[in-house]
């Protein structure tokens, strides 16, 4: 059976569909197995480090040790601990998972929603090139021959892969052109609130006024083609800010995680 499954070291001549499911409550989820031990798990491109909660830890065998801190846009600090190298599987797929943290993240979910059993992030994907359509509920994970195709008709964007967490993370952000220079807003795909998240040390190369608390509108171009358009929020963030679904369910965006390229295309069914 495991000489059947593709690894991520792999030579696969055809792309990989992995179903992204969805919900109010967590946003896009996917069913996948760490190490054998199955499990409902987040999908968030804003997550940084793939992590499995405590109990899943104890399931594959698992002593957690050790720490890796991270921050959230807010400046909130998470600190969690790990384990070592593990296998994630979805979909006949199996990709490593050089560190993989354990952390709860039910602390930061709705009560009452259903238990996860971890959070995947773009780690698990370093090194190769993927799509996420939010919109279809698909991963795909894509073959040279697949991404060439795809992207001769999206829009290339500017992008920096930022590995926060001593290195452990991988996140994607995008660059908006300023008089200034450029800003670079993380492509959050958990960010579900419906605005865009500005930090106020850049709100005004935006246009926006950084001393309002509510809602402002936004109306920016990433590139010719493609614009932000809708609600922003300004706040004290860490970052330049924050790009989440109210535009990403949008868009197809392709992300080659080697060579730190990004594509976006009006979303496919």
């Amino acid at each position: 059976m495991m000489a059947a499954v593709a690894t991520a070291h792999a030579v696969s001549t055809q792309p990989a569909s992995l179903v992204l499911q969805t919900s109010k409550e967590t946003g896009q989820s996917i069913e996948a197995r760490i190490d054998g031990v199955p499990g409902t798990f987040l999908f968030d491109s804003g997550w940084g480090v793939t992590a499995v909660t405590p109990d899943v830890a104890a399931r594959i065998g698992c002593t957690p040790w050790g720490q890796i801190t991270g921050f959230r846009a807010i400046g909130e600090r998470l600190d969690m601990q790990k384990c070592n190298a593990a296998r994630l599987q979805i979909s006949g797929v199996t990709l490593p998972i050089p560190t993989l943290g354990v952390f709860d993240l039910m602390k930061l979910m709705p009560k009452g929603m259903a238990p996860l059993s971890g959070g995947i992030g773009l780690d698990v994907f370093d090194g190769r090139q993927i799509t996420i359509q939010s919109r279809a509920r698909r991963l795909v994970l894509e073959t040279p021959a697949s991404l060439a195709k795809r992207v001769q008709s999206a829009h290339a964007i500017p992008i920096r892969l930022v590995r926060d967490s001593g290195g452990v993370a991988l996140t994607v952000h995008a660059g908006l052109p300023t008089s200034a220079g450029m800003v670079w807003m993380e492509l959050d795909t958990g960010n579900r609130s419906g605005t865009y998240l500005v930090g106020k040390h850049v709100a005004a190369l935006l246009g926006l006024k950084p001393d309002v608390a509510g809602p402002q509108a936004i109306h920016r171009d990433i590139v010719p083609g493609v614009t932000l358009a809708g609600k922003a929020v300004v706040s004290g963030l860490i970052m330049d800010g924050n790009i989440g679904s109210s535009f990403l369910d949008d868009w197809d965006l392709t992300l080659d995680l080697k060579a730190g390229k990004g594509w976006l295309a009006p979303a496919q069914p």
